[in-house]
């Protein structure tokens, strides 16, 4: 008649009633109303068919409490004779804690089967053992056709070790991230990938098998080989333009010169540094250095124009310091607001052995003697150019026979996080050690000099007589 004859302890726990409160009463107060007219149709129905079997199978039932809170249950039945008659024991077990987790089981199953990216799963030895519905349209092969199989199917024959060391790194509970390799589908083709891997693990830790997210970077691969291409295209322009603009300084007569000019390893490859030689007449050459403030296309263009600039007004064998003046208006006349210029210029009489200098903010010139080695070239600190009403001055200096005289840019001592001063006195003390022993006709070898930062520009003057 299904009125409550005997509960225990746990009844009391699970419902939030007290024992006197359940006996004698109906069995439909422990369920939602709107299944207690059903639950009289189940009780008829157990009546005719009495023995141990789970009560509503397929069906989800559910629990009232006592403060009116349903819970999902699993209810067991059980006839039991006994001296009143029949009784009918109901187990029932909360499983609240249980649909949870199927709940959530069955909503990560979804993301992965809904994820765009192929996703499967293998044992510690290789074997697939799940495949969702972005790994057959990635690979082409469907579920049934890779399941048990070695996951080696999908690697080209000669990136096969690849699985190996992978598996081995899994085994030792490694995670890799964004491994990027080829893969092979199920037509031959083959497909730039980017795999993630990691452990599973079962409930004590141990590592019993892995998982894998494939992402297809095809189309990221081919944009990249685009832009490489572009890129270097744009850069031999920009290398192209720069040679261009600064020319070839001129053989010099009685006068032995090298230089060296490196572009950036990164970027354009293009900047305002530039150097050049001028023939003045009368055995007197002009050596002009000079570095434009940043990089791009307009520092290369500020310095073509100031590099033609310095170089005529260099032609009319006007003094160091004048030349630097002029080169100051030029650069106040330029349509590139607080741009600054870094500018050394020298007319070098070998056969007097005298040097003038006037540097506009540049980075000392060294001198280098055999036996004496390496100093900087006594000159006046003046401001750089484009920083307006400065006059510049100049000064003259004797240079001893062999000497070789070193100009440069901050390209080849400048690097990020270090101290200029220390890299000057490390080029000093490289000089030094080469003019210790080279022999007094040669030119030091730049290309030995220690690589510094990846723009370097260097130039050397070097004369017989001087």
């Amino acid at each position: 008649m299904g009125t409550i004859r005997l509960v225990n302890a746990q009844t009391e726990a699970l419902f939030g009633y007290q024992r006197e409160e359940l006996l004698g009463q109906p069995v439909e107060l422990l369920i939602p109303g709107r299944f207690r007219a059903h639950h009289v149709q189940h009780r008829d129905g157990y009546a005719a068919n009495r023995q141990v079997r789970p009560m509503g199978a397929g069906l989800e039932l559910h629990g009232l409490r006592r403060d009116g809170t349903e819970f999902p249950v699993e209810i067991s039945l059980s006839p039991l004779e006994t001296a009143d008659g029949l009784l009918v024991s109901a187990a029932v077990r909360d499983v609240s804690d249980r649909r949870r987790a199927e709940e959530r089981i069955n909503e990560l199953a979804a993301l992965v089967e809904s994820s765009q990216d192929a996703i499967l799963a293998k044992t510690l030895d290789g074997h697939i053992t799940y495949w969702n519905a972005a790994a057959q349209r990635l690979y082409g092969y469907t579920r049934d056709e890779v399941m048990g199989r070695h996951v080696s199917l999908l690697a080209p024959s000669e990136r096969r070790h690849e699985i190996d060391a992978l598996m081995d790194q899994l085994r030792d509970g490694e995670r890799i991230e964004h491994f990027e390799t080829l893969r092979l589908t199920r037509s031959g083709g083959l497909l730039d990938v980017d795999i993630t891997l990691w452990p599973t693990r079962s409930p004590d830790g141990t590592v019993i098998g892995a998982c894998a997210i494939v992402r297809d970077i095809s189309d990221r691969k081919r944009a990249e080989a685009e832009l490489t291409v572009l890129y270097e295209q744009q850069r031999h322009i920009a290398l192209t333009l720069q040679r261009s603009l600064m020319g070839t300084p001129p053989a010099i007569p009685g006068l032995a010169t090298a230089s060296r000019y490196r572009p950036a390893t990164q970027g354009a490859g293009v900047g305002g540094d530039w150097f050049d030689l001028v023939p003045l007449g009368a055995g007197r050459v002009g050596v002009l250095i000079g570095d434009v403030m940043g990089r791009g296309l307009e520092a290369a263009a500020v310095m073509g124009q100031l590099r033609s600039a310095a170089h005529a007004l260099a032609k009319t064998g006007m003094q160091p310091r004048q030349l630097m003046q002029a080169l100051e208006t030029v650069v106040a006349d330029l349509d590139v607001p607080d741009q600054l210029v870094t500018c050394c210029y020298l007319v070098i009489a070998a056969d007097a052995g005298e040097v003038t200098i006037c540097s506009a903010g540049h980075l000392p010139t060294l001198i280098a003697a055999p036996g004496e080695g390496a100093r900087a070239l006594s000159a006046p600190v003046n401001a750089p150019l484009g920083v307006g009403g400065v006059l510049y001055e100049q000064t003259s200096a004797e240079i001893p026979a062999g000497a070789t005289l070193v100009l440069y840019t901050d390209g080849l001592i400048e690097t990020p996080g270090s101290d200029i001063e220390d890299q000057l006195a490390q080029l000093t003390d490289v000089l030094s050690d080469l003019f210790t022993t080279a022999p007094t006709w040669k030119s030091p070898p730049i290309a030995s000099w220690p690589p510094c930062c990846p723009m370097r520009r260097a130039t050397t003057t070097t004369s017989p007589c001087c």
